[in-house]
């Protein structure tokens, strides 16, 4: 009897110990524990560069603001539409400054476009941007910039 009362406690502890160790393992795969919300301030910009040229094998989208611990970036390759897209996720706030550059294969910057634009926690933007080429990048009317929300 005093066996089986053994076994009983044994299985016990073991599924306690189970479901610590399972509530741990998820609590370590999450960005915050303790926040819910964590990833929830994001921001989408989808975004989609023409104008990049014949000889442009990728594009940099860069996001930067004074309040962010340093620049996100990405990078895509180029279509053979003479274009590329893509999306990149950026913490919500204002005064986000977009930067997206072409370069060729030997990695030669080509072009680039910049914009400035403010982004609400979970929005998904759409950007449309004309890469200029660096002799007249970030001139008068901004690139050729076109911003969208969905």
């Amino acid at each position: 009897m005093q066996a089986l009362t053994d076994m009983k406690s044994i299985r016990r502890h073991a599924m306690t110990l189970t479901s610590v160790a399972a509530i741990f393992l998820l609590a370590a795969c999450s960005e915050d524990p303790l926040d819910p919300t964590a990833g929830a301030a994001d921001a989408t910009i989808e975004v989609t560069a023409t104008e990049l040229g014949h000889d442009v094998a990728r594009i940099l989208i860069t996001v930067d603001a004074d309040d962010l611990a340093g620049p996100i970036s990405r990078a895509l390759p180029a279509d053979d539409d003479d274009s590329a897209e893509g999306s990149i996720q950026a913490p919500a706030g204002l005064d986000r400054t977009l930067t997206v550059r072409s370069y060729d294969g030997d990695g030669q910057l080509l072009r680039m476009g910049q914009t400035t634009i403010d982004l609400q926690p979970g929005e998904q933007r759409q950007l449309r941007m004309a890469l200029e080429p660096l002799s007249t990048a970030g001139g008068g009317d901004g690139g050729g910039v076109e911003i969208g929300q969905r």
